[in-house]
């Protein structure tokens, strides 16, 4: 694929160059590198339900979840929704509509070159992305009939979900094929299908009243998803200008939400699992920007301050992982620090760390059976009131291997993240509690066992 949506930025943040791993840090990066990004529920109006491929639950769909290979949507007789799609195109879904996302491109947890959707009834609605080669273009299936579509455009598919299917081109063109052979629709043109294996097929001008009505509603929402997918300076502008202000701090531009004293990010939403990791499904109406890309810091006399990158990532966040309680903090609040005395932070399993409560103030907790509900959530702050210390628990940036048949487990998920380093046994790991406490004085060892290699030649703190 020539390129997943957010690749331009407003400020690029350098990243040090992968160097060879030590033998008990196999991983130096700052950050983990996906390939792509995930799919999300872009806007949604009324209810719709999600049947998710990996662990086969159904749920009521939300704002901003992620969409996965294989998930399955219906949309309720007065549901709406569009989901921006990884290769930046629009999908959207009409009234009681059902569709199987059978292949995404560009999304972090398959390799499809191109897109699939299985249109099981109702209607759909797909912007294709301008910047598609045609080996990237996606398709939609029906019960009889494979529609391509063969350019950047506007289309619309429609089926009963038995023998007929109505394929509109509002722009570019697409290729129908049925057992009969394929048509070519062009921009204006509709073509009705009925029948299976000796179909019926009319080709018409015009797209009717019903993909008129649901272009519309899909217009009313493209700004918006547009904004996402242009992360840059623009797609920045559009998509934060009216939920907060740009400030200078420190020779950078940083973006300030309008939010009550004691917010913070990764408050306001909830926890769900992808093959990459745990992902942030924020109720923020900016969360798509501001929680999967860039870093979020706190700054006195200004709060929690949000500075744009282009890395991606189901979330930016350190982990606790104890007995009792999970918690976590946006990983700006330890890179900026550590990054100002002159290293790097590696991505990873760094070690255990409990105790006091002081270094985790300002961390957010919430017990291990509540992940991914978005309740029980409270500050280290006000936990030490009722626990007078934090029991030991594993910090680490990476919660890939942790989902739905382990996370509300302390035991297994210590476990998963245990695995991910099998040179060091569980006695073996460092005490990384001062790192958590910011202390500038951090030993050589934490440093060796935190630090990136390429940034362990500077001057120690």
């Amino acid at each position: 694929m020539r390129s997943t949506f957010p690749q331009v930025l407003l400020v690029v943040v350098a990243a040090g160059a992968a160097v060879a791993a030590q033998a008990q840090q196999p991983v130096q990066q700052e950050q983990a590198e996906l390939k792509g990004v995930y799919s999300f529920v872009g806007a949604l109006d009324g209810e719709a339900t999600l049947f998710a491929a990996r662990s086969g639950a159904q749920s009521e769909l939300e704002i901003h979840l992620p969409i996965l290979r294989g998930d399955r949507i219906w949309t309720r007789p007065y549901g709406r929704l569009a989901v921006l799609m990884s290769d930046r195109s629009i999908l959207a879904l009409d009234h009681d509509s059902e569709v199987t996302f059978t292949q995404i491109a560009g999304s972090p947890d398959a390799d499809d070159v191109d897109s699939l959707y299985v249109l099981h009834r109702g209607r759909l609605s797909l912007e294709v992305a301008d910047h598609l080669v045609d080996s990237e273009l996606p398709a939609v299936d029906t019960t009889n009939a494979r529609i391509y579509a063969k350019q950047q455009g506007r289309y619309q598919v429609e089926s009963d979900g038995d023998a007929w299917t109505e394929v509109a081109v509002l722009e570019g063109f697409a290729e129908v094929v049925t057992q009969r052979g394929s048509v070519i629709v062009r921009g204006g043109e509709a073509l009705r299908v009925q029948g299976l294996d000796d179909p019926w097929i009319e080709l018409q001008n015009g797209a009717g009243a019903a993909a008129a009505a649901l272009d519309e509603w899909t217009d009313g929402h493209r700004a918006s998803l547009a904004a996402y997918a242009a992360v840059d300076a623009n797609g920045y502008g559009s998509a934060l200008a009216s939920h907060g202000n740009w400030v200078e701090i420190e020779d950078r531009q940083a973006w300030k939400p309008e939010v009550e004293d004691d917010w913070q990010p990764y408050s306001r939403g909830r926890w769900t699992h992808t093959p990459a990791g745990l992902y942030w499904v924020a109720r923020d109406p900016w969360g798509p920007l501001t929680y999967h890309y860039g870093s979020w810091n706190l700054y006195p006399g200004h709060g929690w301050l949000w500075f744009p990158s282009a890395i991606y990532s189901p979330s930016h966040v350190y982990w606790y992982w104890g007995p009792s309680y999970v918690g976590w903090i946006p990983r700006g609040y330890y890179q900026r620090y550590y990054g100002g005395l002159g290293f790097g932070l590696r991505h990873g399993l760094y070690g255990w760390a409990g105790g006091f409560w002081d270094p985790f103030n300002t961390w957010i907790f919430c017990p291990s059976g509540y992940l991914g509900y978005g309740r029980g959530y409270t500050y280290g702050r006000s936990l030490r009131r009722r626990h007078p210390q934090l029991s030991r628990g594993i910090i680490t940036t990476d919660t890939n291997g942790i989902d739905y048949r382990n996370w509300r487990n302390p035991d297994a998920a210590r476990q998963v993240l245990l695995s991910k380093n099998p040179r060091l046994s569980e006695s073996e790991l460092p005490d990384v509690t001062d790192f958590v406490a910011r202390r500038a004085d951090l030993t050589e060892s934490l440093q060796r066992r935190l630090v990136r290699d390429d940034t362990q030649s500077r001057s120690s703190p």
